[in-house]
């Protein structure tokens, strides 16, 4: 007998950036205003659905019930490719998990007086791993719609989150207790280790012994 138990979350993590470009450095030409056209780059990581796993006594990796923490190699190609201007500082909105002198300290080897498009996406993509390396397989960083004034970007952080969580195949236990018991390791942001353990607890109860399959159904 095993109980079968489901997952979903929201992750909305936006690959694509919409820039206005206002070239701020005194050493270079002046650039006019121009409207980019969205570029796309690494996309965010989207865990894929898994086929139903054998029985087990203990609770697979987190790469098995998540689907891949790291975001699939995608051929970049950004808009006005060879475009340079400053970029001084970059400022973060929405960042929970991590203080802004954190992001910092990683976005750090892409300020200059000569940057590109691509030190852009690539200081967004340090953050985003940031947040997956340390157990935040659903939150990563995007860059808004915005123009490029004093050399200041802006990167936005989109934590995920936990909307519902559904159990199904139970016959002892209520699926009301799981997924209550889930619930406490789903704290916003979502971090994929404290869902762990609160499985592995819940796989530990002694009114819960026989608890040995778990169904993980991302949405």
């Amino acid at each position: 007998m095993y109980r079968s138990l489901s997952y979903q979350f929201v992750s909305t993590v936006g690959t694509a950036c919409l820039l206005w470009l206002t070239d701020v450095s005194s050493s270079q030409a002046q650039v006019p205003s121009v409207e980019l056209p969205p570029f796309q780059d690494t996309v965010a990581p989207q865990p894929e659905a898994r086929p139903e796993p054998e029985l087990l006594e203990e609770l697979p990796p987190a790469d098995t019930l998540l689907g891949p923490l790291q975001s699939p190699e995608v051929e970049p190609s950004f808009p006005l490719e060879g475009t340079t201007f400053a970029i001084k500082k970059f400022e973060f909105i929405n960042n929970t998990a991590f203080e802004t002198e954190e992001l910092a300290e990683v976005t750090a080897g892409f300020l200059g007086e000569s940057q590109t498009f691509a030190d852009i996406a690539a200081a967004r993509e340090a953050v985003t791993q940031l947040y997956i390396e340390n157990g935040y397989a659903t939150s990563g960083a995007i860059v808004p719609p915005q123009k490029i004034l004093e050399g200041v970007v802006t990167i936005e952080i989109v934590e995920g989150q936990v909307s519902n969580i559904v159990v199904t195949g139970t016959r002892r236990l209520a699926p009301g207790y799981i997924s209550s018991r889930i619930a406490l390791g789903t704290d916003v942001p979502l971090n994929v280790n404290d869902l762990i353990e609160r499985l592995q607890l819940l796989q530990l109860d002694p009114s819960n012994s026989k608890f040995k399959r778990h169904q993980f159904i991302q949405k």
